[in-house]
Parts: C-alpha cells; sequence; structure tokens
C-alpha cells in the first residue's frame, strides 16, 4: 500500500555520527565484529556486522538487519566488539576496539 509505515523499522537510538563522515576512508581488510545497538523499541542487541572506518571516536560498522535500511550505522567505539580473537598484525595501526 503506497505511503504505508513499515512498523518493523526502528531507530538506532546510539548512532553516534562524526563532523565529516566521508573523510573516512574504508579499510581493507575490514575486520569482523559484533555492534551493540540500542533499537527504538527492542532495546539493545548485539548485531554481527563489519567494521569499514573508524579512528579513535568513531567506527561505521556495516550490517544486515531487518530492523533498518540502511547499510551501516556509526557508533561510538565501545559499542564495538571484535567477533574473533585478536591477530597480531606485522604491519599497520591496529583499531582500538
Amino acid at each position: 500500500m503506497p505511503g504505508a509505515i513499515d512498523h518493523d523499522k526502528q531507530e538506532v537510538l546510539n548512532s553516534h555520527w562524526p563532523t565529516d563522515p566521508l573523510a573516512f576512508k574504508v579499510r581493507e581488510p575490514s575486520i569482523p565484529v559484533r555492534v551493540r545497538l540500542v533499537w527504538e523499541h527492542d532495546g539493545e542487541t548485539f548485531v554481527p556486522g563489519w567494521a569499514t572506518k573508524w579512528n579513535a571516536s568513531h567506527v561505521y560498522v556495516a550490517i544486515d538487519d531487518h530492523r533498518t535500511d540502511l547499510d551501516g550505522i556509526w557508533v561510538k567505539p565501545a559499542d564495538v566488539y571484535r567477533s574473533s580473537p585478536r591477530l597480531r598484525r606485522r604491519s599497520g595501526a591496529e583499531p582500538n576496539f
């Protein structure tokens, strides 16, 4: 039905957008993570995703969740947890999450 409201969609209450999100470069390889999201109706959940952009104060996590039309979400690093044990890298800066 045109103009119908999708009641399954929810706002993420703990999103944290950087001032200039376009300044962030996509990191390769991305890191498998679980992101803590606080949904408008469902409350706190942990959603699997991939950290693809980050700095000390922001992380962009690509997600696929039926509750949002977004491809990903910006959050604070404290809301992001690695999905697998941390492996030591020979070069490059390690993200602090």
